[in-house]
């Protein structure tokens, strides 16, 4: 109504599996939509103390992604793509943390997760690629997680 000049509609979103809000809100304002970041931590909160699911943050980007290419549609879609976020861990993330600590506390509370699969994210735990855990190989050494095979088998699709 106010920017009638928005050629597209961007957004950064950390939900479920599914970005149905974002592509209806494209739909009513007739304008494509993008994802500028989406993704999912590899640190399972559900878990206490919290583990590293590398099949749980596999599974949900892939639902993430599928969800988007659905919406890939010239004639009734508005998705354009998204760029995933990120490529590797943030050891620096959490608060009253440093680059030489990777916490498996805190981090972000995203409660718009999906409940059944997610409680929290922590942003510590976002990449693509792992660092070394013993901090020995790092920041060097890149440990390419399950979601990278995930990521790389459907967009070869």
């Amino acid at each position: 109504k106010y920017c009638t000049d928005v050629d597209i509609y961007g957004a950064n979103m950390y939900q479920s599996r599914g970005f149905s809000g974002l592509w209806n809100t494209a739909k009513r304002i007739d304008r494509p939509a993008y994802l500028t970041e989406f993704g999912c931590d590899a640190l399972d909160s559900r878990e206490k103390p919290r583990v590293v699911n590398e099949e749980l943050q596999a599974e949900f980007v892939r639902k993430q992604w599928q969800n988007i290419s659905a919406n890939h549609n010239q004639r009734t879609g508005t998705s354009l793509g998204g760029i995933y976020f990120e490529w590797l861990d943030e050891w620096w993330k959490a608060p009253h943390d440093d680059t030489f600590t990777h916490t498996y506390e805190g981090g972000w509370d995203a409660p718009t997760f999906d409940s059944g699969t997610r409680e929290s994210g922590n942003e510590e735990w976002w990449g693509i690629c792992a660092q070394s855990e013993d901090g020995k190989d790092s920041p060097l050494y890149r440990h390419l997680r399950k979601l990278y095979y995930a990521l790389k088998e459907l967009w070869n699709e």
